[in-house]
Order: C-alpha cells, then sequence, then structure tokens
C-alpha cells in the first residue's frame, strides 16, 4: 500500500510538472511572438514615425521648399521690367500692367532748396540720410560735421523719415533737409522708407547725377564720394556698393529678417548691395522708381532693391571690403566709416 501511493504520487507530480512545463513553454512562445511584434513595429516607428534627424528636416524642407535660385527665377510681376520702364518713360501706357506694390501715402514734409545744385567737377550728387526719427541727435552730428554742405554746390545732404507721436517742426522748420511720410517709422518700414526717398530725388532732383544712401550711422568723406563715379566703366546703370551674394533667406520666424516659404520659395537672394551704404545713378534711381509698383514688397530694403536690379538686368557693382574694419596705418580718406570708428574702404571697385 505504501509503495502504491509513493506511485500515484509520483505521477501526479510528472502530471503536475508536464502542465507546469508546457504553461512554461507557452509562455516563452507568447514572449517570443510579443518581441517579434514589438521589434517590428519598432522598426515601422524608426522609418515613419520617430522625429527624423535635423539632418533629414533639412532635406525634407529642402526638397519640399527650396526651389533652386538661378535662370529660371520668377517674382511677381512676371513681366519684362527692362522694357516696361522704358514704356513708362517714354510715356507709353501700360493699362494691362497691374500695380502690386502702391505706395498710398503722403508727404508731411519735404526739403526746401536741397535740389538747387550746381556742378563743379564732373557731378552733382544727393546724399539721402535713412535716418529713425528718434534719431534727432545722429541727424544734428551729422549737420554739424560731413553734412555740412553750405559751401559746397554740388553735394547737399537730406534725411528720410517716418512718423511718429513725437514733435519735429521745429528741427523741420529750423534746417528744412527731411523728407517725411505718413507712414509709421519702424524697421520693417524700411522699404516704404526707400521707395520714398527715391520717388522724392526723381521728381525733385531731376538734375543730380547720383544718389548716395547712407544710415544715419555713418561718416562719410564727400572729398571721396565725389570721386567714386570715376572708378565706375560705366557712369550711366550704377548701383554700386558691398554685394552680398549667395545670401540664404531667413526662416526663422523670431527673426527680424524672416521671410516665409510661400512668399520666397528660393534658396537664395539674388545678389543685392548692403544698405547701410550704396551710390546709384540718377539713370538707375529713374528705372528703379519707374517700376517699384510692379514689384512684390519685401520689408528688407536692400534685398528689395537686389530683386528690383536682377529684374532690370541691372549688375551691383561690388566695392570690396566696403564695410571692413580699418587697416593699420590707413588714412582717413575712404568713403565711409561707422559710428565705430571703422573704415569702410572704396578700393578696388569690381564690375
Amino acid at each position: 500500500m505504501f509503495l502504491c501511493k509513493h506511485v500515484i504520487t509520483g505521477i501526479r507530480n510528472i502530471r503536475i510538472l508536464k502542465i507546469f512545463y508546457s504553461l512554461y513553454a507557452i509562455e516563452i512562445l507568447l514572449l517570443v511572438a510579443i518581441y517579434a511584434l514589438y521589434g517590428q513595429n519598432r522598426a515601422l516607428q524608426t522609418n515613419s514615425i520617430d522625429p527624423p534627424e535635423i539632418a533629414d528636416i533639412s532635406k525634407e524642407k529642402s526638397f519640399k521648399h527650396n526651389v533652386p535660385f538661378g535662370q529660371n527665377f520668377k517674382y511677381p510681376l512676371e513681366i519684362d521690367m527692362l522694357q516696361l520702364s522704358r514704356d513708362i518713360h517714354s510715356n507709353n501706357t501700360r493699362e494691362n500692367v497691374k500695380i502690386i506694390n502702391p505706395h498710398p501715402f503722403s508727404y508731411t514734409m519735404l526739403p526746401k532748396r536741397k535740389c538747387n545744385l550746381k556742378v563743379r567737377g564732373n557731378w552733382t550728387i544727393i546724399i539721402i540720410v535713412k535716418s529713425d526719427i528718434r534719431n534727432e541727435e545722429r541727424r544734428q552730428v551729422i549737420r554739424n560735421t560731413w553734412g555740412n554742405t553750405s559751401n559746397i554746390s554740388d553735394v547737399s545732404v537730406v534725411f528720410m523719415l517716418g512718423v511718429e507721436d513725437m514733435p519735429l517742426s521745429a528741427e523741420e522748420t529750423k534746417y528744412e533737409d527731411i523728407i517725411q511720410e505718413n507712414f509709421i517709422d519702424d524697421y520693417r518700414n524700411n522699404t516704404l522708407k526707400t521707395i520714398m526717398g527715391f520717388n522724392w530725388a526723381v521728381k525733385h532732383c531731376k538734375t543730380a547725377n547720383y544718389l548716395f544712401f547712407v544710415d544715419d550711422d555713418y561718416f562719410v568723406n564727400v572729398a571721396s564720394l565725389m570721386t567714386l563715379p570715376n572708378r565706375c566703366k560705366n557712369n550711366h546703370n550704377v548701383y554700386l556698393g558691398s554685394i552680398t551674394s549667395n545670401a540664404i533667406p531667413y526662416r526663422d520666424k523670431d527673426s527680424k529678417w524672416y521671410i516665409s516659404w510661400e512668399d520666397y520659395p528660393y534658396d537664395k537672394w539674388p545678389p543685392y548691395i548692403m544698405g547701410g551704404a550704396y551710390l546709384v545713378s540718377m539713370k538707375t534711381a529713374r528705372q528703379f522708381q519707374i517700376i517699384f509698383p510692379y514689384v512684390k514688397p519685401i520689408h528688407m530694403d536692400d534685398v528689395f532693391l537686389g530683386i528690383v536690379s536682377h529684374k532690370l538686368n541691372i549688375r551691383p557693382i561690388g566695392v570690396p571690403s566696403f564695410y571692413s574694419g580699418r587697416k593699420k596705418g590707413h588714412k582717413i580718406t575712404a568713403l565711409v566709416k561707422t559710428s565705430g570708428g571703422e573704415v569702410l574702404e572704396t578700393e578696388g571697385i569690381h564690375h
């Protein structure tokens, strides 16, 4: 009897072990299946759902958005701008051409007697200073230093401003050298300010040979400026300064230079002259001014002028080191320098 009990107990233990091992085997199989399925899902997630690497994002955006800048450059309006400027200049109407960049602003201040220039040498120049309305102190420094042209008959200096809630009447009455229209004086309105300057000069200063645009934080060597056109092979189609080539548009929405893909789909800007200081001939200024209304605006004024010149087939003239720091032993005979003392050289003009 004792032996039978042990046999029965042994059989039961064997059955229990079989059941245990069967369950264990099933558990292992389930784990293997789950692991395999999980691994497959991870592979799918890595390929299609997980955030891609930064390089992949750049490639995707480049593929999706970036249109290479080149011969197929298209920017509104898509018409022959050179022919349009000739037609309008010749009083040939183009009623079928739509204005897409109107300038619906009125002058609130105009300079007096600033276009009464007399030629002493080879040409006359209007210096148009882009100034913030709040920078009265800078304007006064310019009037007291390099901008004092009271004894020079072939150069005059004016300031272009927007409006703000602050009085200007005393400054304007005393100096009569301010161009102002009724748009807000703000960085994002620099293109409006530039268009205003061109409009005023082309309309009121037709006898001027050149326009020199400069920011109010620069010092201008007027004597050197008057020799600058001598270095140009072609004195008519002049758009001269420090060239920026292959510049990449900013896509960061927090940048003040931001431009959306929708507004500008190309990977680079056309070559343009940096906006701090540049020289244009009156012929170029007239062509620019004529087609401004037909070119889609951009708030960056120097980039906007680069697009305009590109559409007119006017090639910017490069002045190497126009914005560079001073050289050792360099004499102050260069064209302009910043308020910080950096000389902006004009040696070696390239076409």
